[in-house]
């Protein structure tokens, strides 16, 4: 991360600024000016050793939330693609069962015309075939706006967790640029 990197310059940088101010310190000043020196050296060191870690510690919730985005997001497209496929299913039971049903009047009427015996035992056969079909097609229907009202729901649901989280991760990365701002205008994001 780009936070990570200029936290390290601007530690590597206040650590090499303080050691030479020490060293020119130590050459010309008093022993109380001294203490006074290495005292300020330590809280530098100690500011800049907790600024560190919570740097480590971001990149690390960042890296947490990123992976939960991927995953989720992932889980939509999943979720989305099986309710396109539902739909269309459905579409073609839709499409079908009309075609069944117009098919199912023709044999009933040929049926109540016809005289001859094998041919009228034969529709009948087809009759009950294309009935029973129908209701086949009408079952499949049901289950599959069933299954599509379903896929709707976990669709919405996971599109709220992904919305969560990626509103958790703009938070975050406002809190960054929060202190990438306090630290001052010569260490600010390009």
């Amino acid at each position: 991360m780009n936070y990570i990197a200029i936290l390290r310059r601007s530690a590597t940088t206040s650590f090499l600024v303080l050691l030479s101010v020490f060293s020119i310190s130590a050459q010309s000043t008093k022993p109380a000016e001294e203490n006074q020196t290495l005292q300020s050296l330590l809280i530098e060191v100690r500011q800049l050793r907790l600024t560190m870690e919570r740097a480590r510690l971001e990149a690390y919730r960042s890296q947490i939330m990123l992976e939960r985005i991927r995953t989720a997001n992932q889980q939509v497209d999943r979720l989305t693609q099986n309710l396109a496929r539902t739909r269309e299913e459905n579409e073609k039971f839709e499409q079908t069962i009309p075609s069944f049903e117009e098919r199912e009047k023709l044999v009933a009427a040929e049926f109540q015309q016809e005289t001859d015996v094998t041919r009228r035992a034969r529709l009948e056969l087809e009759l009950k075939d294309h009935r029973r079909a129908i209701e086949q097609y009408k079952t499949l229907l049901s289950r599959g706006r069933e299954r599509e009202q379903q896929l709707v729901n976990e669709v919405r649901m996971n599109q709220m967790k992904l919305n969560e989280l990626e509103g958790r991760l703009d938070l975050l990365e406002r809190e960054i640029d929060s202190e990438i701002e306090q630290l001052g205008p010569e260490r600010k994001r390009p």
